[in-house]
């Protein structure tokens, strides 16, 4: 949950400085701290969810910026966006446990 709330604050931040930075940085920014948060869990699962966290925000905060003209295409991608990565994860526990 705190990484929808940090993926939508930053969703917000790069679209009002997009003249002064770059989607990249946000999203390596996003990986990070996806990394750091994510301290609990093995070595090669932090850096497998902060990698695949900033790629899915690269791509995130780029389609943000590419949908700034349209007012309420932008409103649905950036809250369906931060909602997308939660319904996946929490369908993937679903299927493993009934796999299990």
């Amino acid at each position: 949950m705190l990484d929808a709330l940090i993926l939508l604050i930053f969703g917000k931040l790069q679209d009002t400085f997009q003249e002064t930075s770059r989607t990249w940085q946000w999203a390596l920014t996003y990986g990070v701290i996806v990394f750091l948060l994510s301290v609990g869990a093995s070595l090669p699962a932090m850096i497998a969810a902060g990698v695949i966290m900033g790629l899915y925000a690269w791509g995130y905060f780029k389609l943000l910026r590419n949908l700034a003209d349209n007012l309420m295409l932008w409103l649905l991608v950036f809250m369906g966006g931060a909602v997308l990565p939660m319904l996946l994860g929490v369908a993937l526990i679903g299927a493993a446990q009934k796999a299990a």
